[in-house]
């Protein structure tokens, strides 16, 4: 019972370090029959509530880095893209941000990506467990979002797509 109740725990503080799902979703994701029983043996077991280990855990957050574009970067668009086809409990994607577990090699973690304030980056975040491959990250994270292309290019291609249809 004793190695059930920390398996659950476990699962429990690992979302609450790397997800931002609600407390109430974490219990039940990690096998509490409710949220009163996932207070109380998270208290007894840390000695603190889960809201305070995700307060700590936030304080502890992965690194950030931003990654340039030229624009036109339809994000709304590469979101609802990937939403569609989001592999579950793999990958998350809300209306502002694209989560992932990733590996690469024996380095294992989470990448959170988000449009920067300018309009003119993407905010990569990227967890301590990965930062002995972050050039490699950064490098699928540019490959995921296309950062390479061309606008003018696309733009180009795709009137030349229009007008072959039109004939």
């Amino acid at each position: 019972m004793e190695l059930a109740q920390t398996q659950k725990l476990l699962l429990a503080k690992r979302l609450l370090g790397e997800t931002s799902l609600k407390l109430t979703d974490i219990a039940f994701a990690s096998g509490f029959g409710s949220v009163r029983r996932f207070n109380a043996l998270f208290k007894a077991r840390y000695g603190l509530n889960p809201r305070s280990l995700r307060r700590a855990a936030a304080a502890t957050r992965g690194l950030t880095c931003q990654l340039d574009f030229r624009p036109p970067l339809a994000w709304d668009d590469v979101l609802a893209y990937l939403k569609l086809r989001a592999v579950p409990g793999v990958e998350w994607v809300d209306a502002t941000h694209y989560r992932r577990t990733a590996a690469i090699g024996n380095a294992r973690g989470w990448i959170g990506v988000s449009l920067a304030k300018t309009g003119l980056a993407l905010e990569v975040e990227v967890s301590p467990t990965l930062a002995p491959v972050i050039g490699a990250v950064m490098v699928r994270v540019k490959q995921l979002f296309d950062l390479g292309a061309s606008p003018e290019s696309v733009t180009r291609c795709c009137r030349r797509i229009r007008c072959s249809h039109r004939l």
